[in-house]
């Protein structure tokens, strides 16, 4: 029992080595994503709405969440209305708009190209920083 749960935790640490700094920065954009919908859960008393900026998230639920990609570049975000939302990682290259971003809209992942549907990044989408640190 111990070697099979012994494989299983390597196995899963080797497909999210091989995910690399995209892998990486998806799993932190997925936590973020649960951090979002729990605010958005807990927040039934001011009408059920997203945050507009990450940093006004509860400390408690984004405790250890960074706000930068696996490349060091702040995600970027917005708040479309009150239901939805859109996480941006601008990608290795640090420019917003091109193939290599990495985009989620409410927890799920879309190709830069459906995402920007052949127009410029909406200038709404702001880089975020923790608020507290500067």
């Amino acid at each position: 029992m111990r070697g099979r749960l012994a494989l299983s935790i390597l196995l899963c640490l080797g497909l999210a080595a091989c995910g690399g700094k995209r892998g990486e920065t998806e799993h932190r954009m997925f936590r973020w994503a649960e951090a979002l919908n729990v605010h958005l859960a807990g927040s039934f008393s001011e009408g059920n709405e997203y945050p507009h900026r990450l940093a006004e998230i509860d400390p408690m639920l984004r405790l250890g969440l960074p706000f930068e990609d696996a490349w060091g570049n702040p995600f970027h975000y917005r708040r479309i209305n009150d239901g939805k939302y859109q996480l941006v990682s601008i990608g290795p290259d640090g420019e917003i708009g091109t193939e290599d971003d990495v985009c989620l809209t409410n927890a799920v992942l879309q190709k830069p190209e459906t995402f920007y549907n052949g127009k410029p990044p909406d200038k709404r989408l702001q880089p975020q920083r923790d608020e507290a640190v500067g």
